[in-house]
């Protein structure tokens, strides 16, 4: 789909995503990088290319909430349940298997919806081992590699 970082940052942001670097093996943006902006308004191509030639190793981050349009729900199998895990799973297979989705560099995943037209917050541990990331926050996209060296790939690509 996406071979580097910034083609896949300048492809998200074309879908009126706004994007941001992600510090190599990090799930944040690189120390000093402000990106408080960004949650309020999408970046150009020309700063999105700027992004990646002061970050050239970074990887791509998706800002989440009204902004972007989007909330993700962060599913981290090693944190959930065996049954909140087997009731996403079944989720996946049923209403959701339509709903953009990447799987993450550490196994887990993240399933993108819209966004409602108010705004929500991020909340950690909604159940165990899930997180929903929405005004606020970021997520971690494709084809960024993760620490384990893992990369995170779509499952159900966006758009």
């Amino acid at each position: 789909m996406y071979t580097t970082p910034v083609e896949a940052a300048l492809a998200y942001r074309q879908q009126q995503l706004s994007v941001v670097p992600i510090a190599p093996g990090a799930k944040h943006p690189p120390p000093g990088f402000a990106w408080a902006g960004r949650q309020g308004a999408l970046p150009t191509d020309e700063q999105v290319m700027e992004d990646f030639r002061l970050h050239p190793r970074a990887g791509v981050g998706i800002v989440t909430g009204l902004v972007s349009g989007v909330v993700v729900l962060d599913v981290d199998p090693p944190r959930c349940s065996p049954e909140t895990l087997a009731s996403v799973r079944a989720d996946l297979e049923g209403r959701f298997r339509s709903c953009p989705r990447a799987r993450t560099g550490g196994g887990g995943y993240h399933i993108y919806f819209t966004s409602p037209p108010v705004g929500l917050s991020n909340a950690v541990n909604i159940r165990p081992g899930l997180d929903l990331r929405a005004n606020g926050g970021l997520v971690v996209a494709p084809p960024t590699v993760h620490a384990s060296g893992n990369p995170y790939l779509w499952e159900v690509p966006f758009r």
